[in-house]
């Protein structure tokens, strides 16, 4: 069987009072501002990924604002990079994952030993580090709201990021076609301020100026199932359906206030 021919055949419920719930907890997320604090990194820790880390920080600064550079670098003070062991490289995430970040821990495991990946997979991985707040006793990833909701766009929101910023060779592909119509929508510095302060309600408000919140959030659900099943072709054409037609809203209501 096709692989999105089992996608298909299986039901994925959206729990929007859960979602709607963490909406309602999180909206309102701001970066606490200590711009006049002095944040002393221990470079020589990362050891081996020491020049890279460097190489990310030195282009962070001069790519985002002083708050956005100042949440990093606290978070960037107690990371930990550390390497997979060969059983977790198969038990955990699978031959094909390269690395990934735990916010909980603050802790990048990178997979992968293949030099020509290493870097943007660390990168990659520094960016979703950048782009996590601490909210009393919770701690909030881009727009990864809770592993509820929003994994998708973040995962594609931050490839975009080290495209843009970082030099990663751009990738053209159905996915990135529905995240650039996203952008349209939401404005490019508008994302990028919201993934910063990891505020996916702010998102989901924006995207509802135009489309029921309902859904908007049935979109983003979706959307995360459509990262989860690459090949999921009935589902990322109703994804792109629906997202044209928010973007048609956009240009109406534009028109209609000239």
């Amino acid at each position: 069987m096709l692989i999105y021919e089992l996608f298909e055949s299986i039901k994925f419920n959206c729990d929007y009072n859960k979602i709607l719930d963490l909406i309602d907890e999180t909206n309102g997320l701001v970066l606490k501002k200590n711009t006049k604090d002095k944040i002393d990194i221990d470079y020589n820790k990362f050891g081996k990924y020491k020049d890279l880390v460097i190489e990310f920080v030195a282009t962070f600064y001069k790519s985002f604002n002083e708050e956005q550079t100042n949440n990093m670098l606290r978070n960037l003070s107690t990371l930990k990079i550390v390497t997979a062991t060969p059983l977790e490289k198969v038990s955990i995430l699978g031959l094909t994952s390269m690395g990934f970040y735990d916010s909980t821990e603050n802790t990048i495991t990178l997979i992968t030993s293949n030099k020509k990946y290493i870097k943007e997979t660390l990168f990659h991985e520094l960016l979703h580090m950048a782009s996590t707040v601490s909210k009393e006793d919770n701690k909030y990833c881009g727009f990864d709201l809770d592993n509820v909701i929003g994994t998708g766009i973040n995962e594609d929101y931050t490839e975009y990021l080290l495209e843009k910023y970082f030099n990663k060779e751009s990738k053209y592909d159905r996915r990135s076609c529905l995240l650039q119509e996203l952008l349209l929508v939401v404005g490019e510095k508008k994302t990028e301020e919201l993934y910063f302060k990891a505020d996916l309600p702010s998102l989901i408000n924006e995207l509802a100026r135009y489309k029921d919140e309902k859904e908007v959030i049935k979109l983003i659900y979706d959307y995360d199932s459509l990262y989860n099943v690459t090949y999921a072709n009935n589902l990322i054409n109703k994804l792109e359906h629906k997202m044209d037609r928010i973007l048609k809203q956009k240009v109406k209501v534009k028109n209609n206030m000239i």
